[in-house]
C-alpha cells in the first residue's frame, strides 16, 4: 500500500500521559468497587449500577430463578426490594451470558466488579498490543471517554472489545478456527458482531465458520442444560418487551449511539427512527459487501466490519464504543495516510463526541436537567464512520492490484 510520506499519526500520546491515564483508570475502578461493595466506607447510601444487575441475575440463577430477570414487571419488583434499587434496569441478555453472571455472583459484589472490570481492561490492552503494537495506545486514547463510562457503569464493554480484538488478531495470524471460536463467544451481544459475522462467512473460510457455529451451539446447549429449555421462551418474551421499551423511548436515549436514538431524540416518530436505523444498517452492510467483492486486504476489511458493525443495531450504548478500539487500531495507518488535516481534526472530534457524549450527560445530570436532549453521541459515531470508511476506501484505491 502506498502512503503519503507526510502522513502524521492521528494522535500522539506521551509516555507520561499514558502512565497518568492508567493510574486514573485503576483509581476509578477501586473507588467504584468501594461505592458498590462498601458504600458506607465513603459515607454513601447503596446505589445501583449495571454491574449490580449482573450480580443480581447471577444470584437469581443460583437460587433457581433464572427466568425472573426476563420478566420486566417481576424483576422491577424484585429490584425495588434491594438496597438502592430505586432505578429499574431491564434484562435482555441471551441466556449464555447468564452462565457468566452466575459465576460472578459467587464473589462479593465489590470484589467481583473490581476483578471483572480490571482483568477485562488489562486483557483488552494486552490484546490491542498484540493486534497492532504501534496503534494500540492511540486507539485506546481515542475511546477513553467510553472506557471511563464503562468503568463507572460496571458494564461489559471491555469484554466485548477484547473478543473483537482477539477475533481480529487470530483472523490475521491466520488462525481461523481460534478466530471462529472467539467470534462465537460474541453471540452474547449478537447485534454488535454482524459485520464480523459477514466477513467470517465470505472470507474467513470453512474452519472459521464451523468453529463459530460449534462454539455457539455449545454455549446455547450449556445454557439450556443449566437453566432448562423454558429459559428461551422467557428470553424471547424479554426481547419483545425490550422492543416495546425502545419504541416508547423508555431507555436513556441521550446515552445511546444508534441512528434510531438520534432520530427519536430529535422528535421523529418511532417508525421513522427505525427506518433511519434500517437505512444505516443497509448502508454499512452494503459497504462491507462492496469491500468483500473488491477483495480488500484483511486488516482494512476487518476494520470496516468492526467499526461499521457497531452501528447496525438500534440498541447500542456509549460503553459499547470501547469496541471501536480494535477496529481503529487496524484502520489508523490508512487514516493517517489518507485523511487530510481538517478531516483529521474532525475525525478526532467526532470520536470524542461519540464516546464521550454519554459521559458528559451523566456528569452534568445533577447540576442540569438533561432529560430529553438529543443523542449527539450517535451523530459523532456517524461522522467518524463516514471519515474512516472514506480513508479505508482511499487506502485500497492506492493498493497495487
Amino acid at each position: 500500500m502506498t502512503t503519503d510520506p507526510q502522513a502524521q499519526p492521528l494522535v500522539t500520546v506521551r509516555p507520561q500521559t499514558l502512565r497518568t491515564t492508567l493510574f486514573v483508570l485503576l483509581a476509578l475502578i477501586a473507588i467504584t468497587a468501594i461505592q458498590i461493595g462498601a458504600p458506607h466506607w465513603l459515607g454513601q447510601e447503596p446505589g445501583t449500577i449495571d454491574y449490580k444487575i449482573f450480580h443480581y441475575v447471577g444470584e437469581l440463577s443460583r437460587s433457581g430463578q433464572p427466568a425472573l430477570p426476563y420478566d420486566a414487571p417481576g424483576f422491577e419488583t424484585w429490584q425495588a426490594q434491594q438496597p438502592g434499587g430505586e432505578i429499574f434496569m431491564p434484562w435482555t441478555y441471551p441466556p449464555q451470558f447468564g452462565l457468566f453472571t452466575e459465576l460472578l455472583s459467587y464473589l462479593p459484589v465489590g470484589i467481583g466488579y473490581a476483578l471483572f472490570t480490571g482483568l477485562s481492561l488489562a486483557a483488552l490492552i494486552w490484546a490491542l498490543f498484540r493486534l497492532a503494537p504501534t496503534a494500540a495506545i492511540p486507539a485506546l486514547m481515542l475511546t477513553l471517554p467510553a472506557t471511563l463510562m464503562n468503568i463507572r457503569a460496571g458494564q461489559n464493554g471491555f469484554l466485548t472489545a477484547l473478543l473483537f480484538a482477539l477475533t481480529l488478531w487470530l483472523a490475521l495470524r491466520p488462525r481461523p478456527a481460534a478466530a471462529g471460536a472467539t467470534l462465537g463467544l460474541l453471540a452474547y451481544k449478537p447485534h454488535l458482531g454482524l459485520g464480523l459475522g459477514l466477513v467470517a462467512l465470505f472470507r474467513g473460510g470453512a474452519a472459521m465458520v464451523i468453529a463459530a457455529m460449534v462454539t455457539l451451539i455449545l454455549t446455547l446447549g450449556l445454557a439450556t442444560w443449566a437453566f432448562g429449555p423454558e429459559i428461551w421462551s422467557a428470553f424471547l418474551h424479554s426481547v419483545r418487551e425490550s422492543a416495546n421499551f425502545l419504541h416508547q423511548g423508555a431507555y436513556p436515549m441521550q446515552r445511546m449511539t444508534s441512528a434510531f436514538a438520534l432520530a427519536f431524540s430529535l422528535g421523529a416518530p418511532a417508525a421513522l427512527a427505525l427506518a433511519a436505523q434500517a437505512l444505516l444498517a443497509l448502508t454499512v452492510l452494503g459497504l462491507i459487501v462492496t469491500a468483500l467483492l473488491r477483495r480488500w486486504q484483511m486488516p482494512h476489511l476487518l476494520a470496516l466490519a468492526t467499526i461499521g458493525g457497531l452501528g447496525v443495531s438500534p440498541y447500542s450504548y456509549d460503553y459499547d464504543l470501547v469496541a471501536l478500539a480494535p477496529g481503529l487500531a487496524l484502520a489508523l495507518p490508512a487514516i493517517s495516510a489518507h485523511t487530510p488535516g481538517a478531516a483529521r481534526r474532525l475525525l478526532v472530534a467526532a470520536l470524542l463526541l461519540a464516546t464521550g457524549w454519554g459521559l458528559l450527560t451523566v456528569v452534568l445530570s445533577s447540576p442540569l436537567n438533561l432529560s430529553g436532549i438529543p443523542a449527539l453521541g450517535a451523530l459523532g459515531y456517524l461522522v467518524a464512520l463516514a471519515l474512516i470508511a472514506r480513508a479505508l476506501f482511499a487506502a485500497e484505491a492506492h493498493t497495487p492490484a
